[in-house]
């Protein structure tokens, strides 16, 4: 390729007009890579450059988005490289190390537990640990030198479950560990005596301020971004009513306080006693507001909607600065591309899809939309509008959505455009009078205090969320079809043909298991938690471990799972024992589904064998306990599912002596296809004559990865593979999905952690 005068002109004019096709092509570039289940090989990037050198001569501008595919390919493989190859190795899960490094960011900290991001000099990673019973306030920018107890990044893998692993590889985070020995450095990065610090600070006195006062979490995540004691009802609440934007620091937020600090520049720009000829009112607004604006999102943490919304501010600023226009589709593309060159991962964050889209749609319908008379006030119509074009994305990543959202923020959004700056001059004010700035602030989390009582209303008296499932691409692409025709232009015909295109979604119902049994033993770590489907019912069987301000597996993975086959609600719910393992999560199952029946010892009616009923052509049977005095894991409830030919047999945590009772009152009528194995293969279970009475085709051990007890111990392994039975555990496998038809051949388990296939579980 010969370089012409006319060929650079070309590459200047595509860079003074850049657009949003390039963006396009950079978005697709990154997902390319990181939708791919393992790292391709370099071969894979040479069919985009190829193509893009053959079309050259003939489409200019599509050959240079080829050229911006492949380089934002090639990043994106770069980025995941890096962490692939510096992620802990399992092979030194739970190996001891001494290692030196910095804080950089404080997530959790208490009397019983701090929490927080590590960099150790000799990690090409983060490290996210916890320091249990730690009474020391550590702070950002702080070097320490700990003796930390190695964990390699493993996670619990469901169906609609929070992809922790995912979690942890988009943040760069390498292992976890825990503290065992500790150690301050000589010599602390100069980090801790500037931002990090000076934050925290103010956190702690707005903390103080509001010690007791039940808006404080609030407060703190409206002015400084820190949303840590925000509690699951909280974010129950806000998702409800379609409020979570307000609560999590945004364009909105950024925009307020760029709009009010614009006029406060302006005029103060009035009073200035000697003026320079190049600062104009306009101008003195803009310095005002962007130096501002860069502080209130520095101070907030610079979330990913955040910097997008300060990347566009600063860039439209830079254009009226220079007295220039730039179309709004320009500012939000190159928005777009500068947030991923910075943080590639950021395409599979749902913020990052809201923020984006929720711009473009504002913009859209205030370019197109206007040229209508409407009968009802522009702002409303908005709201309604800005609703519905949302509703694809948040149903595609929070299987739910708040019909009543567009009237609450019609309300709420021009009460948060005064209430934010207040609340801002209040933090500010505190930080420089304590005593006055306290009785400022409080009386300003009262008046939020207000608003929250009027929410916890609307949720509780107007349905104001719908659950609806909408995860895959196809249903995405048909309901985001839908919105645009719906919200096209004045003059397009048959707009009305897009709510055809809706009804399939809005139609669905629970998914339906007519004729089948399907079986889900779910990873929730060390405990259990089983799904049984049919008839369209769902039973669930324990629902795992729960702690006080971490893991809670039902409200994690069991309520995630329901709301993913689209259940509303619990037909049976059975506890099997008192253990927390089993129990733990049944608690955020009872708070947020109706359950129509429940067994067990803290239910209105515990198992008792003999008790039975039927579903269809399924039917259900409780074997023990019986009338004797059984505790403990022996108390626990057996249920026996029987489906056609096919037998289930769920154990809770039972041991010889129960097995021994079930193989002499019920004898052969034990034997099951799938047996769920009794207390997580522990050796105390799991006789010999037990496993050969029951002679499972499918054993399925539930359990924690690597757990410290050595579940399930190979004895009680080879008992079972002596009679030619397949064993698989949720530790290795995640969960794991059987299909019973009545009418048919059991079907080969669906393990998740395979069917889930994505880049950060290739290993490498």
């Amino acid at each position: 390729m010969v370089i012409t005068r006319r060929n650079t002109q070309d590459l200047v004019n595509l860079l003074r007009n850049f657009h949003s096709t390039y963006a396009i092509f950079f978005l697709s570039g990154l997902a390319a890579v990181y939708l791919q289940p393992v790292l391709p090989d370099f071969g894979w990037f040479l069919l985009p450059l190829l193509l893009a050198l053959v079309l050259y001569r003939l489409n200019t501008g599509l050959s240079v988005g080829l050229l911006i595919f492949t380089a934002a390919a090639l990043l994106m493989w770069l980025h995941a490289y890096q962490i692939l190859n510096a992620q802990w190795p399992e092979s030194r899960h739970g190996e001891d190390i001494w290692t030196s490094g910095q804080i950089t960011e404080v997530t959790v900290q208490n009397h019983k537990l701090s929490r927080f991001l590590f960099k150790p000099d000799q990690l090409d990673g983060l490290v996210r640990v916890a320091w249990y019973r730690n009474s020391i306030n550590v702070q950002e920018g702080e070097c320490w030198k700990f003796k930390l107890r190695m964990r390699a990044p493993r996670g619990s893998i469901n169906p609609g479950g929070f992809d922790y692993e995912g979690w942890l590889f988009r943040q760069g985070i390498v292992a976890s560990a825990y503290v065992r020995e500790y150690k301050q450095c000589d010599a602390t990065s100069m980090l801790a005596f500037k931002l990090p610090q000076w934050r925290d600070s103010v956190i702690q006195k707005v903390s103080l301020a509001l010690d007791g006062h039940a808006m404080k979490a609030a407060v703190l995540a409206l002015a400084l971004g820190s949303r840590q004691d925000f509690g699951p009802d909280d974010w129950a609440l806000l998702r409800h009513t379609g409020t979570s934007h307000l609560m999590a620091i945004s364009g909105l937020h950024i925009g307020i306080v760029a709009l009010w600090l614009y006029w406060l520049g302006s005029v103060l720009w009035r009073f200035l006693p000697y003026v320079p000829d190049w600062l104009t009112a306009k101008k003195s607004g803009l310095i005002f507001s962007a130096v501002g604006a860069c502080g209130y999102a520095v101070m907030s943490g610079m979330g990913l909607p955040a910097q997008r919304a300060l990347i566009m501010l600063l860039i439209v600023y830079v254009a009226l600065w220079q007295g220039r226009r730039v179309s709004a589709i320009q500012v939000l593309s190159i928005a777009l591309v500068i947030i991923l060159l910075l943080q590639p991962f950021a395409i599979a964050e749902a913020g990052f899809w809201l923020s984006f889209a929720a711009v473009f749609w504002i913009y859209y319908l205030l370019s197109y939309r206007w040229q209508v008379k409407q009968k009802i006030p522009r702002l409303l119509y908005l709201q309604l509008s800005l609703g519905l074009a949302l509703m694809p994305l948040v149903l595609f990543w929070f299987s739910e959505v708040s019909w009543i959202s567009p009237a609450v923020n019609l309300v709420l959004v021009p009460v948060f455009s005064l209430l934010v700056p207040a609340l801002l001059g209040a933090v500010l004010w505190l930080v420089a009078h304590e005593d006055s700035g306290a009785w400022l602030l409080e009386s300003i989390a009262d008046l939020l205090g207000w608003i929250w009582t009027g929410l916890r209303w609307i949720d509780a008296n107007i349905a104001g969320s719908y659950p609806l499932v909408l995860e895959n691409g196809w249903l995405l692409l048909l309901a985001t079809i839908a919105v645009i025709w719906l919200c096209a232009p004045h003059g397009w015909p048959a707009r009305w043909l897009g709510l055809l295109l809706l009804l399939p979604i809005l139609s669905q119902s629970e998914l339906k298991t007519d004729n089948m049994l399907r079986l889900v033993v779910l990873d929730v770590g060390q405990g259990l938690s089983v799904a049984v489907e049919t008839d369209n019912k769902v039973l669930i069987y324990d629902a795992g471990p729960a702690f006080d301000g971490g893991f809670d597996a039902g409200d994690m993975v069991v309520l995630p799972y329901l709301k993913h086959r689209g259940y509303k609600k619990v037909d049976m719910l059975v506890q099997s024992h008192t253990d927390l393992d089993h129990r733990g999560g049944i608690g955020a199952i009872t708070n947020t589904l109706p359950v129509l029946r429940s067994y067990g010892v803290q239910a209105n009616k515990p198992c008792r064998q003999g008790d039975y009923w039927t579903w269809g052509s399924v039917s259900f049977d409780f074997l023990h306990p019986d009338n004797g005095s059984w505790k403990g894991n022996n108390s626990s409830c057996v249920l026996k599912i029987t489906a056609g030919n096919h037998v289930v047999l769920l154990t809770g945590d039972i041991e010889a002596p129960v097995e021994n009772r079930l193989l002499n009152v019920y004898g052969q009528a034990v034997k099951a296809n799938v047996l769920v194995a009794p207390h997580h293969g522990s050796k105390s279970s799991s006789t010999i004559a037990f496993a050969r009475a029951v002679n499972p085709e499918i054993v399925i051990f539930s359990m924690g990865w690597k757990n410290r007890w050595g579940f399930p111990h190979d004895e009680v392994k080879d008992r079972y593979t002596i009679n030619g039975a397949a064993l698989y555990s949720t530790a290795e496998h995640g969960a794991i999905i059987i299909d019973l038809p009545i009418d048919g051949d059991l079907q080969p388990p669906v393990l998740w952690r395979e069917a889930s296939g994505f880049l950060w579980r290739s290993g490498f």
